[in-house]
């Protein structure tokens, strides 16, 4: 089969695929950024209402673009870790448990002066959520649960993606 195509033609098909190739940047880069607002929305209500003794300081920084189809989405604070993994041994087991902690080593009572070995245990601040002002600024706590808020975030994105997927490409 023999086809004959002139020049204009094939400037004409460059053109449009030039142009639809444009449109996909486009709509990935879209895709990326609705997720993401999935994302920060998530973190926002989950470390808003974390189970937390202590002094909640977590803020949720704007999404930055690091490749042209990559974002970060950023918790910062001292009380990260804590809410997203827990503290000390009372809460362990089950829901109780972070699936990555091991991963980040995130080992319940090793951090600070491994108070979280022995439940319960007395810190100087602020109570938080639940725990038990005894007086003089010391506080009574047994730990946190792990919150998971990164993780749950990361999971419901995943979980929405081929509908975002469906709204910004038109499938």
């Amino acid at each position: 089969m023999n086809v004959k195509m002139k020049a204009s033609g094939i400037d004409r098909i460059i053109r449009r695929l030039d142009k639809a190739e444009r449109r996909l940047d486009e709509q990935v880069k879209q895709f990326a950024e609705r997720l993401g607002s999935v994302g920060i929305r998530y973190m926002q209500v989950g470390f808003a209402n974390a189970i937390y003794d202590g002094t909640n300081d977590v803020t949720i920084d704007n999404m930055v673009w690091m490749t042209d189809t990559t974002l970060r989405l950023t918790a910062r604070g001292q009380s990260v870790a804590y809410i997203e993994f827990g503290t000390g041994t009372f809460y362990v087991g089950g829901a109780n448990e972070h699936p990555k902690a091991e991963q980040f080593g995130a080992i319940r009572g090793s951090r600070g002066q491994q108070k979280g070995l022995n439940p319960p245990w007395v810190y100087f601040g602020n109570p938080g959520s639940r725990g038990i002002d005894t007086g003089n600024g010391f506080v009574l706590t047994f730990g946190n649960p792990a919150n998971r808020v990164m993780y749950n975030s990361a999971k419901e994105m995943r979980l929405r993606i081929e509908e975002v997927a469906k709204e910004v490409f038109r499938i």
